[in-house]
């Protein structure tokens, strides 16, 4: 069991957040954009994937049903590698050992279960096992999950206990990436479209903008949790604000937004860890009127809008719309920030066209891979590589 070193208090040095608005460009980094398009299956609602496979980058299509579509891309020349179907089962398309199969398989329900698919690097084969979990095929109760610290991270928001749904569970599976089973199963607090983020240590948990479980609360809570490696239950490590704008992890450092006021964006940014040695900006305070990348939850094909990059940097992937009424993307706007600083250096802005969304992003190599895909039945998407 880990001891929780919060470093990080009221009193502790504070940043405001103008940076967001600034348009000095004494620190900005010139980002090389490069990108690729990439044939799909032609159906709407394009579901891609993005990881990396010895060495390449994956792009998976599954919105073949059981066939799916894997294309493998060089990811410096961002040449077309191959690009042919594979089983809906192939860990591969998300670029990870093991990955959690959803089905239903019994049909005028909406019982559904989750197996978990795992790769063979030396039989180059994949192996399906056995259930490990029953959830309900509604918007709010789809297990979601998350990778880090060499595990597989689940998260069901009702548990399935005999037949029935109990109302006020949920469920937390630790699995093991090279083999696929359960190494642990613990008992969460009721919460949906919940944010995940894995580390070294374990998992971050808190709710999103869009939880509101159990049905008869108010408003969701902005408790963050965490659930340590060799743990029995997960622990809270803060309350504040109103919930959690977004939430990242990697080595021994996590970093939470705490979203204070819906109105004027005001909030804090608050970084945890372990590690007396890993140096960290405690506490950024975000000023009224400032718009900060938010995470909603439960939306596993779009991308993520805040990732850590070694060095505890963070990186932003911020949308910005047509207008301030519209839903309509016309660019994706990327940038740095350094806690330590509160610095923002912006690196580039790619284009989003009509219809176009950006959906899965992963940092590998030094560069920031982004996948672009559409709502409408077209047969290509974009991959962007951006590096600085």
């Amino acid at each position: 069991m880990f001891a929780l070193a919060v470093i990080g208090t009221a009193s502790s040095t504070s940043l405001n957040f103008s940076w967001l608005h600034s348009t000095q460009t004494g620190r900005n980094v010139t980002g090389r954009v490069s990108s690729i398009r990439i044939p799909v299956t032609s159906l709407p609602y394009y579901t891609g994937t993005l990881g990396v496979v010895n060495g390449h980058v994956v792009v998976g299509d599954e919105t073949g049903g059981t066939k799916c579509q894997l294309a493998v891309v060089d990811p410096i020349s961002l040449k077309l590698i191959s690009n042919g179907t594979t089983s809906c089962l192939n860990p591969e398309l998300s670029g990870e050992p093991a990955v959690p199969i959803e089905s239903i398989p019994r049909p005028n329900t909406q019982t559904g279960i989750v197996r978990i698919s795992t790769y063979d690097e030396k039989t180059k084969a994949f192996h399906l096992g056995p259930v490990v979990l029953q959830y309900g095929n509604f918007s709010d109760t789809r297990p979601e999950w998350t990778y880090g610290g060499g595990s597989l991270w689940i998260f069901d928001a009702e548990g399935f206990t005999s037949g029935t749904f109990k109302n006020g569970r949920a469920v937390l599976l630790r699995i093991s990436l090279a083999t696929g089973k359960v190494l642990g199963r613990f008992a969460a607090p009721p919460t949906d479209r919940i944010l995940l983020a894995a580390d070294g240590d374990g998992l971050w948990f808190a709710p999103s903008v869009e939880s509101g479980w159990p049905i008869h609360t108010a408003r969701p809570s902005s408790t963050l949790y965490f659930l340590g490696n060799g743990a029995k239950h997960p622990v809270v490590v803060s309350r504040k604000g109103l919930f959690v704008g977004w939430l990242v992890a990697s080595g021994h450092v996590a970093l939470a937004y705490f979203v204070e006021s819906t109105q004027t964006g005001a909030g804090e940014v608050d970084t945890f860890n372990f590690s007396p040695e890993v140096p960290a900006t405690t506490v950024v305070h975000v000023g009224a009127n400032v718009t900060v990348p938010r995470e909603i939850g439960e939306e596993a094909f779009d991308a993520e809008p805040v990732l850590i990059i070694p060095g505890y940097r963070l990186l932003f992937v911020w949308p910005l719309y047509s207008s301030s009424n519209s839903a309509e993307v016309k660019s994706e706007r990327i940038f740095l920030f350094d806690p330590d600083a509160g610095q923002e250096m912006k690196v580039a802005t790619i284009p989003s066209p009509p219809y176009e969304y950006a959906q899965p992003n992963i940092i590998f190599d030094g560069s920031l891979y982004l996948l672009v895909g559409t709502s409408q039945a077209v047969k290509t998407v974009t991959l962007y590589r951006v590096h600085w």
